[in-house]
């Protein structure tokens, strides 16, 4: 799971939350919240697609101001159980530095 934005971008960041098989997660009742090493310690998200497993984060003031590469997960709480997605490793988000 890789997500590339740009310096100073505020348009949310979505994602579609799967098992390791690929099956999208049903998300119907849950909880997403998103983390992103020291710059996101508990962001929430808003469910977009629950049946389909796509959320969005929207960014907060200063958190896409700093270029580099970062790791990320969400947490789901979903039947009073939390998971972690993705499963296998982090996601990666590439913030680049924007042109002009």
């Amino acid at each position: 799971m890789r997500f590339n934005v740009k310096t100073g971008d505020t348009k949310p960041l979505r994602a579609q939350l799967c098992y390791v098989d690929g099956t999208p997660i049903d998300l119907t009742g849950g909880v997403v919240t998103f983390y992103m090493g020291t710059a996101v310690s508990a962001g929430a998200c808003t469910i977009d697609d629950a049946t389909n497993g796509w959320v969005s984060y929207p960014w907060g003031a200063g958190q896409t101001d700093t270029a580099g590469v970062y790791s990320g997960e969400f947490s789901v709480l979903l039947g009073g159980k939390i998971s972690r997605v993705p499963s296998l490793g982090v996601a990666e988000i590439h913030i680049v530095t924007k042109v002009g």
